[in-house]
């Protein structure tokens, strides 16, 4: 029997009204949404788009921040259909990311950054499951006795000033070999790298870049369109690309792994992250492959950013001579000038003031000035606001950090003092900033697991620039000063640093440049 036929015209008919009706649906929704009481947002979205068109490219959280100031401490944007809720004050990101982290513990889809170019294999992409658990669980045993790597960073702290001394002018290098070389000593047990030509450490910073760039929110269409996903490979430049990373990059990191096995079993291994990881894997389920991923993320989140923060520590000595003097003033208190800076001076009860400046270069200067967003597990409600299951929530770590009402009508000003009592000494950490008094760290189940390494850090390396240097504004050829400017940054979407400056770089007394090179040699063994 013949196959039933439709008249020539009925399938476009039933097309056409289906294509029609669809449309109708989709822009009935975008103009006309069932109010369910969304956070006020800054415009109305356009079908499809969205507040796509009114995102800004460049300086987004200087944008966020203002409509922050406009709109409040919450408010939504839906970009191309995904819900996105923006938190700028300390109680509210403290509420749902802090008292409610068990449904607000979620990472946003990341197909590239996360998927592509590191194989779902980094734990600080994934949700909030069993492998993320294993790897944070690792990470935290690795890392909560931060006591343990303060020889390594003391180390990487005097050699830092000593590469200083002799070219000042690359500075923004040695902060950033300081920083790798730091991390390779603290996650692999590897000596010293005295070179930031060296090819461990550039091939660590273009994964880290890459990775970095991939993250930003627009890099790729296929984060907004993850229909591309299932185009054919042929049809892909960035699936090709980014799964070139990945494979290039396994054979790196996973030999820096297989290496640290080797020396576990000939007895040679200097205490790690990654041997840690290694000897514990049964305990903690892990595989060698995820124990190199591990020993990789923690890498990623450090190879760079202690660097990116100490260059605003760099550009505020030379903006602000006062502190400068007034830091310089208790390092040598507390010091001496007979030898450099050890983590036994650091104590803030011994340095209010130095504790104090690196509190206000966090908080005025954040290198994350956009926390990473976490992701919604289920529906919320909050303060009679709607919040969708799978909303993006992004924590305004700027709009925290330079908040007039917690931080008074100055608050965009460079003022240690404002961490310290009238006495002098160091205050209480604002409550809902987990004891830092700035919220660059993150949140709940995300929080850095690194801070305190981070932490230490800063205080090293600070103490001995300022035990060992004063820095001063460069001149032009007329004998002007040329002040850096704090509000001209390297946007990197993720992280930010000043642009470019130079300064006038001297020893503070005749036998600084004797003393550095001792304590290098002599204390470290080395031979610089």
């Amino acid at each position: 029997m013949p196959l039933k036929t439709f008249p020539p015209n009925a399938f476009n008919n039933v097309y056409s009204l289906s294509l029609t009706v669809s449309l109708a649906a989709i822009l009935a929704f975008w103009l006309f949404p069932r109010n369910r009481n969304f956070p006020p947002s800054p415009g109305r979205a356009l079908p499809f788009l969205g507040h796509l068109h009114i995102m800004p490219t460049k300086k987004t959280w200087l944008t966020l921040s203002q409509w922050s100031k406009e709109l409040g401490p919450i408010f939504h944007l839906n970009i191309a259909g995904q819900n996105i809720v923006v938190l700028g004050s300390h109680k509210l990101a403290s509420d749902l990311l802090d008292r409610r982290s068990a449904i607000y513990s979620e990472r946003p889809r990341n197909i590239v950054a996360g998927k592509l170019i590191n194989g779902g294999m980094v734990f600080a992409f994934e949700s909030h499951n069993a492998f993320w658990k294993r790897n944070r669980r690792a990470a935290q045993e690795a890392l909560t006795n931060a006591k343990r790597y303060h020889h390594i960073q003391e180390r990487e702290a005097y050699i830092l000033c000593h590469q200083m001394l002799q070219k000042p002018d690359y500075w923004d290098d040695h902060l950033r070999r300081a920083s790798s070389s730091l991390m390779l000593g603290i996650i692999y047990g590897l000596p010293p790298m005295l070179d930031s030509l060296d090819p461990n450490i550039r091939r660590a910073n273009v994964y880290v870049q890459n990775t970095v760039a991939a993250a930003v929110p627009g890099a790729f269409l296929v984060e907004y369109l993850p229909w591309m996903m299932y185009l054919p490979r042929w049809m892909c430049a960035w699936r090709r690309y980014a799964e070139g990373l990945f494979a290039r990059d396994s054979v790196f990191f996973e030999q820096l792994f297989s290496d640290v096995v080797v020396r576990v079993h000939k007895g040679t291994q200097i205490p790690s992250a990654a041997s840690s990881f290694y000897e514990n894997k049964e305990k903690l389920g892990m595989t060698d492959r995820e124990a190199a991923w591990c020993a990789t993320t923690l890498y990623g989140a450090g190879g760079d950013s202690t660097s990116g923060q100490m260059s605003w520590v760099l550009l505020s000595l030379v903006l602000y001579p006062d502190v400068q003097k007034k830091a310089q003033e208790e390092v040598d208190r507390v010091v001496g000038r007979d030898r450099m800076p050890t983590f036994k001076d650091l104590d803030p009860e011994q340095m209010p003031y130095l504790n104090a400046f690196l509190r206000e270069i966090m908080r005025w200067r954040p290198i994350a000035p956009l926390s990473i967003p976490h992701r919604l597990k289920q529906d919320d409600y909050y303060e009679g606001y709607f919040l969708p299951k799978d909303t993006v929530v992004i924590p305004n770590a700027w709009a925290m950090n330079h908040d007039e009402n917690v931080w008074g009508h100055d608050a965009e000003d460079f003022r240690p003092e404002r961490h310290l009592n009238d006495d002098g000494k160091l205050k209480q950490a604002l409550p809902d900033t987990h004891e830092e008094s700035h919220v660059t760290y993150g949140y709940g189940r995300r929080i850095c697991v690194g801070r305190n390494v981070a932490n230490n850090s800063l205080r090293i390396n600070t103490a001995c620039v300022l035990w060992s240097f004063n820095l001063r504004p460069s001149t032009d050829d007329k004998g002007n000063f040329m002040l850096p400017d704090p509000h001209a940054y390297l946007d990197a979407g993720l992280a930010i640093r000043p642009e470019p400056f130079l300064f006038s770089l001297e020893p503070r007394q005749y036998d600084v440049i004797t003393s550095i090179a001792h304590t290098v040699e002599a204390s470290l063994g080395l031979t610089v």
